[in-house]
Order: C-alpha cells, then sequence, then structure tokens
C-alpha cells in the first residue's frame, strides 16, 4: 500500500473562532513512532467537542489536528504493535487525542479495535 507524503488536514494554530480553522492539503504524513500504526482515515467528521478544543474551554497544545474519532484501514505499523494483534489491511475504527484527518494513532493513548 503506497503511503503518500502529504494529507488534508483541519488544523488550529491558535485558539479563537471558527477563523482560526484552516484546510491544509500539504499537511505531512507522519511516520508511527513506538506504539502507533498509520490508518488511511476513510470516514471521520469534527464534532461538537472539537469546539471546546478550538477555543480553549478544553486546553490542548497548538498547532492542532481537530478530530478524536475516524475509521479506515491500517497502512504500516510502528514498533511495539505486535501485541495489538493488528496487521496491514486491518480495517479498525479508533478513538485518541490525534486528530481526525491526521492518521497516526497512538495505541499506548488511545483506543483501536478491528472493525467487523
Amino acid at each position: 500500500m503506497e503511503i503518500p507524503s502529504t494529507q488534508r488536514a483541519a488544523l488550529v494554530e491558535k485558539t479563537g473562532g471558527p477563523e482560526v480553522l484552516e484546510h491544509r492539503s500539504d499537511h505531512a504524513v507522519p511516520q508511527p513512532k513506538e506504539g502507533q500504526v498509520l490508518v488511511r482515515n476513510e470516514i471521520a467528521g469534527i464534532n461538537y467537542i472539537d469546539t471546546y478544543f478550538r477555543t480553549g474551554l478544553y486546553p490542548s497544545p497548538k498547532p492542532e489536528v481537530l478530530g478524536r474519532e475516524a475509521a479506515g484501514v491500517v497502512v504500516t505499523l510502528g514498533p511495539g504493535t505486535d501485541k495489538y494483534n493488528l496487521k496491514v489491511g486491518d480495517r479498525v475504527i479508533w478513538l485518541t487525542n490525534a486528530g481526525y484527518l491526521r492518521s497516526d494513532i497512538d495505541l499506548n493513548n488511545g483506543l483501536l479495535s478491528r472493525a467487523h
């Protein structure tokens, strides 16, 4: 499975209203680190909770790619992921503090499940 070097992302570089939302089509695709997998998201959205992070009501580091959950296909596995029994091509759903369109999923700090 070919992995692109860039992806689309809903990015927030500072807190504020809707005007701080940036749609980027050139956001770098990360390489998975220890305990992470890279997922090509097939469906994702920005939900109401994301407004709390965007406005600063809930603190979060900036810049930040918004989103907390998505569904897609595993495209590569980082080191230390053997214990999760995943393989490239597995369809998965996930929930974590990573962003929707940002596809690196940190299994140490989130939930990921094989979709059936």
